[in-house]
Order: C-alpha cells, then structure tokens, then sequence
C-alpha cells in the first residue's frame, strides 16, 4: 500500500524558507512520510534580504556561532561577525550540502494562495509524483474555493491553492495541504508621513541605499530612525564628503554591543595587544543557559526576578564602564518612560555611530573623570566629525527647513536653533509585514494572530508563519530552524500520527516559559510585533518537541567540552540535537564540543565573566536549590499527609466496621463490665 503523501509548499527563499525545506525533505526519510515539497522565489536567486538589500560596509549583528544551523555551521576562518555576502555564499553551500536545488523555483513569484474545499480524502496516496500543474490538477476533484459557497469557516479548507508566475510570464497553479510563508519582516517599506517631505531633493528608503556616493558633496543629510540600519547610515554618512548629519529618533533607544568590549583600565593597564589572544566575546553567546532558562523553575522562569536582574546587570555595567546607564557609552538619547526596561525593549547592537552623538553630551564631572581613569570603554578619535542626533521632524516647510518635536530632551534643547534644509533624507523606518498574495477571504491569519508559539493558528496548524519572531537579542534564522522543526513535528503529528516516533524518556516534561516581550507604555511588543527574549522561545519551542535532555542525561553521556558548552553557552541550536524526533547526536556533540566550546570557553574579561555569567548563575543555582529544596520538602509534607489521613480512615474505618458487628452502645457495655468486676 502506498505511503500516505503530504504536499508543502514553501514561500519565499531566504534562510527561513531554507530551513524550512530542508527539515521538510529530511523528514521525509526520517519519518517515512511521502512528502513533495516545492519552495517560491520571486527573486532571481536565493538569499532574501541578505541578497537583495545590503549597503556598504555591512555585517551582521549575529554572530555566527548563534546565525549558523544545527547541523551546518559557517567556516572557521571566517570573523565573528560575517558581511551579509558570506552568509549569501553559506546559504548556497546549504542548498548544496542538502541536495535543495531540485525543489527551489527562483524567478517564480507567488501572486495568490487560497483555500479550497478538497472533495477527496486528506491525502492523496500515490499522487507525489505529479509535478506538473496538469498532473496537479488531476489529482483533485472537484475545488471548491472559499467565498463561492456559504459553508466558508476554516473547518474541512485543508487545500491551499497557489498561483505563482513562471519566469516567462505565464501562470501556473499547484495545489498543497500545508504552507509555510516564509516572506521576512523585510518585504514593505514602511514610509511615515511627514507634511513637506516631498520638498526635499532626495528622499530615499534605506531599502535603496547601497553606498556614501549616494550622498553627494557638501550635502545635508538627515536620517530617520534609529535602529541598527539608521545607525549604519548614518556611521557611514559622517565618513563622507557631508556638511552635517542628523539623526532622528521618536522615542528613544538602548545600545547594546554585540561584542562584550574590552575596557581600557588605568589609562592602558589592560589594552590588549596585536598578538594577543582575544577574551572578549559575542554577546549573543555570553549567557549561561544553566539555570537561567534550562532548569529554572518555572515560578521563578515565570517571576519579573530574571528580567530584573537582567535589567540592573545591564544598567549597571553600562555606567561601570561607560559611565551612562541610557545604553554603552551613549549620553543622550536613551528611553526614559515606562518602557525603559529590558522587557519591553528591541535592543540596538550597532556601537560605530555612537561616538559621534555622544561627543557633545559626555560628563567631565569629578566623579567620571576618577571612574574614567581607572577603567572606561576606548573612545575612539572622531576627528572631530559629529552626528546631530534630534526629536522626530513635524515638517518641512515651503522654504525647505525641517522642523523638529520638541522635547524636554537635551537633544532638543541643542537643535532648536538650528536651522536644518535637508538635502537627503534617507528614512531607516523599517518594513510593514504584509502578504498581498493571501487571498483575504480565505481568513488565513498574520503572524500577530498566530497563538501557537507565533507560528501557527490553533484551529489551522496547515499554515505556518515562519521567521516572524524578533529576539531582543539573537538571530532569526536559527529561530526559524526551530520553529521549521517545531511545526513540521505537529504538522505530521496532526496528519500522519504513526509516523511520529514517541517521546524520548530522557527528555524534560513541557512547561510554559515566559519568552513574550512585555506591555509597558501602551506598547506591547509581543502582540504587535512578535517580541521575544530568544533563548527563552528557543527552550521553549525545544521543550514542547521533546529535545531538551534532563540534567542527568546530560551529565551521563557529554564530554566535559560538550557539558561546558551545553551549561555555560546560550541556547544554541545544536543543544537539541542530542535527543528527539531530529536527533543527531554525534553531529551535536561534536559541535558543541568544538566550534562552540571555542567561543563558549572565553571568559570575555574578568569583569564581565564574573558579573554577566558568574553571579547570575550563582544567583540563579542558589534560588533553584531553594525551591528544589522547598518544592521537595512539600511534596513530602504531603505525602505525609496522605499517609496520616489514609491511617486515620483506616482507624475510623475499622471502628465502625466493629461498631457495626458487635452492635449497641461501647460506652454502655463498658461501664456494665467495670460493675460486674466490682461485684464480683
């Protein structure tokens, strides 16, 4: 008999829809499930924003220990922190590595996905080997497409229809019972509305910008927003030929390195030299998952103590060696409402623009001049070359000026004289996340309305948003690695259940963890935009598929490299190798004990290993033995307590059962006894 047969189709080809593929294809051998899989690229190669919106001088602010997959990881010669180019090359050897070319269709836009009734059954057994659209189309009977009858809820729609283009131009259609939208965040420019912008000579999208030559000579140049691509641009803008550069934000920001920086002590004490081996390391692979995520209790995991005590290590080490608490080395600017917490914050790991806005703000007060001399972060020559940074323009009026909110910022104060006729504006205000080719009767939900883990809808589990999760630190396509193997573990689960294999005995029980980013403000970063703390969702999502190894397992069958690097690292995808249903363990082991424990075993300087990943893993450790401890002691109370209750039934019990056969009254029997020995 055939195997039953389950068509995927995949949108879009960057990383996550890589991955996605690729754990799609592995399962069909893994799982014994006939599985066709066929993925669209609107663009004419692989790479998504990688390829296809990259500017001068750029790398990414992941490192590549965390960026690489579980099971493949980028070269070693390579630096910490890869141009957007390499990691182009790495995802090509991907497709190579795993045999993808074949199931890849570039040039091939998606134009539109619906859902239609299938009149057959839930799979179609035999029928993976059509693919053609005419074979396609003879394998269904019958669509019936939503909006065309009035039975249209979600319930029975298992079919999704998709039209996409050929490279000639022609349109085509296949036909799938599950889809994976992995389109990125980075699809829409969002353009804010600014009376009098089109006043200004030239005004581009950060989308659009590849180079300083984009600038010109002796020009104005203004850009709006502050996250990592508006603080490139502006790091690049002040390094041209410009009369000025300003840089506009809204509400504030954190700077956060994503490289622990080395402190000058002493004035020199401490600098390292050319020869040197370097201690620092990235910051996304600095936290020690022992006791911070892994084997937390889930009272404490689910307290605001973790956050908080995030939340003060970071402020307190800014000022240590920066000497502000707004962000690393950064005077002015900072988020000063509610939402000044690390809960509630995307943080900004982009530092090379931060010398040139800072410079006007620094304190040469006493008590910075003695904490400078003994240990601050190299502030490095601007050669005195400034970034203005500003308030959000109101407008521009009809002699061209830029006008500017005004705030009780200092910022403010120092731009409100400042006459500003912009000759490039330049907006990094980020993207809409949108989907044109969802057919909006089809009711196919965004991933803000994704309530399972933010990947699918708990009523739909045949559409999935992959890669639609923002860490406050992290990448996300490891993130999409796991949610690709997350979904595709239920996905089968929910179809083709005797494939799955059970779950293995060694691994921990699930639990909810608290990875949403918080409401503060009236902002709520979660609900809108999907904000996550990554190593959190991370074990979150190992969890619920049975990967992540109990604590005696672990301790039972790593190496000593690879215990280190599974206790003392982050959560890097490799971890859950080890066990489930995508377990390659050799392969995990062998990662965390190499590559990783190279990057993990850095202490990143005295200072910072003691405060980052000692004390909070002490803090941490104490407080889980304590309510080890405590959770120990009242399960035995209780047990006790069961114990004692089921012998003062047992008592009660026996008491009435001799009640009842003797009969009439022990008190009154007794007291006859007592008057029969007297008399006698």
């Amino acid at each position: 008999m055939d195997r039953p047969c389950l068509r995927v189709g995949v949108i879009g080809g960057g990383a996550s829809g890589l991955t996605t593929l690729k754990h799609l294809l592995e399962a069909k051998d893994r799982f014994g499930v006939d599985i066709e899989a066929r993925l669209f690229e609107a663009a004419d190669t692989i790479g998504g924003v990688f390829e296809n919106r990259v500017w001068e001088g750029a790398e990414l602010v992941s490192s590549k220990y965390l960026t690489g997959f579980s099971d493949f990881r980028l070269p070693a010669d390579l630096h910490d922190f890869i141009t957007p180019q390499d990691y182009v090359q790495f995802l090509h050897r991907y497709c190579d590595e795993f045999d993808l070319w074949p199931y890849i269709h570039i040039s091939t836009p998606v134009r539109m996905v619906k859902r239609f009734k299938n009149t057959t059954s839930d799979f179609h057994a035999g029928a993976c080997a059509a693919s053609s659209a005419s074979d396609a189309s003879s394998v269904f009977s019958s669509p019936r497409f939503l909006g065309e009858e009035e039975d249209s809820g979600v319930e029975g729609l298992v079919e999704h229809h998709i039209q996409y283009q050929l490279p000639d131009g022609s349109i085509e259609f296949w036909t799938c019972d599950a889809l994976a939208v992995c389109s990125g965040l980075n699809y829409t420019p969002n353009l804010p509305s600014i009376p009098g912008l089109d006043r200004v000579p030239i005004v581009m999208h950060s989308s659009q910008f590849r180079n300083r030559h984009q600038f010109g000579d002796n020009q104005s140049v203004v850009i709006l927003g502050v996250g990592e691509t508006g603080q490139d641009i502006s790091y690049i803008a002040v390094h041209a030929p410009t009369k000025e550069v300003i840089l506009c934000h809204s509400r504030g920001f954190m700077i956060t390195p994503k490289i622990i920086p080395e402190p000058v002590i002493a004035g020199s004490w401490g600098i390292r030299s050319e020869d040197e081996t370097p201690t620092n390391k990235p910051l996304d692979c600095a936290v020690a998952s022992l006791f911070d995520t892994m084997y937390l209790p889930q009272c404490l995991q689910k307290s605001c103590l973790p956050w908080n005590v995030h939340d003060g290590w970071v402020r307190w080490m800014f000022w240590t060696i920066s000497g502000t608490t707004c962000g690393l080395d950064q005077w002015v600017g900072g988020v000063h409402d509610e939402q000044n917490h690390v809960d509630a914050l995307f943080m900004v790991k982009t530092t090379t623009a931060v010398p040139y806005y800072s410079a006007p703000y620094r304190s040469n007060s006493l008590v910075h001049k003695i904490r400078r001399f003994f240990i601050n972060v190299q502030e490095p020559d601007t050669k005195g070359r400034i970034i203005d940074l500003s308030p959000w323009p109101t407008h521009i009026d009809g002699d061209g000026v830029m006008h500017f909110m005004k705030t009780s910022r200092p910022e403010s104060e120092r731009m409100k004289n400042r006459v500003v006729k912009p000759d490039v504006v330049v907006l990094a205000t980020g993207y809409r996340v949108e989907f044109p080719f969802l057919e909006k009767a089809s009711d196919y939900p965004v991933p803000t309305g994704c309530d399972v883990r933010g990947i699918w809808r708990s009523d739909d589990i045949t559409a999935a948003f992959i890669g639609f999760v923002r860490p406050t630190i992290g990448a996300i396509p490891p993130l999409a690695e796991m949610q690709a193997m997350h979904w595709i573990q239920h996905l089968l689960a929910s179809k083709v259940p005797v494939a799955m294999p059970p779950r293995s005995p060694h691994a921990i029980e699930p639990y909810e963890l608290d990875f949403c980013l918080k409401r503060r403000d009236g902002r709520d970063l979660w609900k809108n935009k999907r904000g996550i703390e990554g190593e959190s969702y991370t074990y979150q999502l190992a969890l619920d598929m049975g990967a992540a190894p109990s604590f005696t397992w672990a301790l039972k069958n790593c190496g000593w490299k690879a215990l280190w690097t599974w206790g003392m690292g982050p959560n890097f995808n490799p971890k859950f190798l080890l066990i489930g249903p995508w377990e390659k363990r050799k392969t995990g082991m062998e990662i965390l004990g190499g590559e990783l424990w190279g990057v993990t075993s850095r202490s990143g300087g005295g200072v910072f290993f003691v405060t980052y990943t000692l004390i909070p893993l002490v803090l941490f450790a104490t407080l889980s033995l304590g309510v080890g401890i405590w959770m120990g002691l009242k399960d035995a109370a209780l047990r006790v307590s069961k114990v004692l209750n089921g012998a003062v039934m047992g008592v009660l019990k026996w008491a009435r059962e001799l009640k009842r056969t003797r009969g009439g009254n022990w008190k009154g029997r007794g007291k006859g006894k007592a008057k029969a020995k007297v008399g006698v």
